[in-house]
């Protein structure tokens, strides 16, 4: 399944954009930094609860990051605007 990875880079890239380290993330979500860097390197999975968590960390929704992933896996080569991810 492409979906997953996809998931992965585009929260990511996100977390990047936003210039936060994963122990920021963290901090910002209540998500150990060493879950963020499981998950980050494939070696975890991602619930529901924890996509919220993190996406509240990342200043969007959980709703707008799976979107993104769809599109990243229907058109890998589409360019993303990491700012379309900011809640409004």
């Amino acid at each position: 399944d492409l979906l997953l990875p996809a998931l992965i880079a585009i929260m990511r890239e996100r977390r990047e954009f936003l210039k936060l380290s994963q122990n920021d993330l963290g901090m910002a979500s209540g998500i150990h930094r060493s879950y963020i860097g499981d998950f980050e390197s494939a070696k975890r999975n991602i619930s529901v609860k924890n996509l919220s968590r993190l996406a509240v960390g990342l200043e969007t929704t959980s709703s707008k990051l799976l979107r993104m992933a769809e599109q990243r896996v229907a058109d890998p080569s589409a360019k993303i605007s990491m700012a379309a991810l900011d809640n409004k």
